[in-house]
């Protein structure tokens, strides 16, 4: 039987873990809204109003509405189809910014479940039609895993892929059957969205913190795993570089870019004002690279 000293201890113990994990996350929120300031992060008590992600279609179908015509915001003609796109892609690329740095800067793994992630209700409307803010994201309660045995083992993203990958799909899958019902998108076409926001999460993340290739790492245990409807084959990524007979006039022989290739389409194209995007699926892998160099060059 163990001592009430013991078991004090023990209680101890488990509160100084849960402080350092629950610090781990705040850490994350912290340098997330330095750095997205347009896409708020809250991490600690969920705000009075704001609804659960996994609960918008039934509970609150008003609210996933005036998120679907948020979309129109800047595009007055993109069709439902056009919103239900935007609409997965943006939610899925604010999350994943949180996720990539929570694993690159802290190597945990937020906990993604129907009671963790919210959503801040959607600004009314102006009088004078300009662009409204992006709502912001809860990722509550400050819930996270920690990967066993040694953080850095080769295996670690292994173990990141097949813990935050099926979360992320429960997670999600409520919305977009709702979704395909409502606006007639897909199923696929919407979890191929949510795949390319994933990886170009993880990869401005990476960029940012100077850690390219430890995100692509990451992201592709969680988007290439075999059955899972976040895989596709077309997903991956492509870096671009300056060629030694390019270098000259500003530009450095060596210098590089990596982007997304990606398995979806945003349905942009469908726009009067808009075209296929360079990294679209539509586009031939040949056609994207040569896109993207001429999009890099100009950079430099």
């Amino acid at each position: 039987m163990r001592s009430p000293a013991g078991k004090q201890q023990l209680d101890n113990n488990s509160q100084s873990q849960t402080s350092s994990t629950r610090q781990r996350i705040f850490r994350v929120a912290a340098w997330h809204n330095e750095q997205f300031a347009s896409m708020p992060l809250i991490t600690d008590l969920r705000p009075k109003g704001w609804q659960f992600l996994a609960e918008l279609p039934l509970a609150q179908p008003e609210q996933l509405e005036a998120l679907l015509a948020l979309q129109t915001d800047g595009l007055p003609d993109l069709d439902r189809r056009g919103q239900s796109a935007f609409l997965i892609a943006r939610l899925s690329y604010h999350l994943a910014l949180a996720l990539a740095a929570s694993w690159l800067q802290e190597r945990c793994a937020p906990r993604l479940h129907a009671k963790n992630v919210a959503l801040q209700p959607v600004e009314p409307a102006s009088a004078n039609g300009s662009r409204r803010r992006w709502p912001g994201l809860y990722l509550g309660d400050a819930e996270v895993d920690l990967p066993p045995g040694d953080q850095r083992a080769e295996n670690a993203n292994g173990w990141l892929g097949e813990t935050l990958g099926p979360q992320a799909e429960h997670l999600f899958e409520a919305l977009i059957d709702h979704l395909a019902e409502v606006t007639r998108l897909s199923r696929a076409a919407q979890w191929r969205l949510v795949g390319d926001s994933v990886a170009m999460g993880f990869l401005e993340a990476g960029r940012i913190l100077g850690r390219l290739e430890a995100s692509q790492r990451a992201a592709l245990a969680i988007l290439k795993r075999p059955g899972s409807p976040l895989c596709n084959k077309q997903l991956h990524f492509m870096t671009v570089s300056v060629s030694a007979e390019e270098a000259g006039n500003g530009r450095t022989a060596g210098n590089c870019r990596t982007f997304v290739s990606r398995g979806g389409c945003c349905r942009y194209y469908t726009c009067e004002s808009g075209s296929i995007c360079a990294t679209c699926v539509l586009e031939p892998p040949e056609r994207q690279r040569e896109r993207l160099q001429s999009l890099f060059n100009a950079q430099l």
